[in-house]
């Protein structure tokens, strides 16, 4: 999962639990209804061509209860086959069209939002994308903007995509750097 330091200090602050190393191998049913992901858990390998370690399975297997299971890393989004006789609106053949402030998608009551939406991306462009969903689905549900956190701003900075980068060097982020650990010019 890519995904920066403080993203995923955020994560956990937020509750979220990271099964490090872990690589779901089945979807475990009873009765056609889900009720758990059996995983593996992987150790470190030998390095690959990009210098990283490769992510190996080991024999040791668990099984994380679920009553839905949303599978949502690497995939490819087919719309033409997504939603079978629903008429929905979409870019291309791999992503669904939705009201960015909303999340709402050309079916009234559908909603979208993360990959499905922007492709590829962070993991913190994830969570908004569920924020953004959730307080939609809110207004459309009981007809009020419950979201009083959220406020809307109007960007007045200009920006020209075709001009030329600045040519001074960017400010090093300090907040990321271990206290004892000094920024070298």
């Amino acid at each position: 999962m890519p995904a920066w330091a403080e993203e995923i200090d955020a994560a956990v602050e937020e509750g979220i639990i990271l099964n490090i190393l872990t690589n779901p191998v089945e979807i475990i049913q009873k009765n056609g209804k889900v009720t758990g992901v059996k995983c593996n858990t992987m150790k470190l390998g030998t390095f690959d061509r990009s210098g990283r370690r490769s992510p190996v399975a080991s024999d040791e297997t668990f099984v994380i209860p679920a009553e839905q299971v949303i599978l949502a890393t690497g995939q490819t989004l087919d719309c033409s086959t997504l939603f079978d006789s629903i008429l929905i609106d979409t870019v291309g053949t791999d992503k669904i069209k939705r009201n960015p402030l909303s999340g709402q998608t050309s079916v009234p009551w559908i909603f979208a939002g993360g990959d499905a939406v922007t492709g590829p991306s962070s993991v913190i462009e994830a969570v908004a994308a569920g924020e953004i969903a959730a307080a939609g689905i809110d207004e459309f549900l009981t007809g009020e903007n419950h979201a009083f956190w959220r406020e809307n701003k109007k960007t007045d900075t200009f920006f020209d995509p075709d001009d030329e980068p600045a040519l001074f060097p960017a400010k090093p982020c300090r907040s990321l750097l271990p206290k004892d650990e000094k920024i070298i010019r």
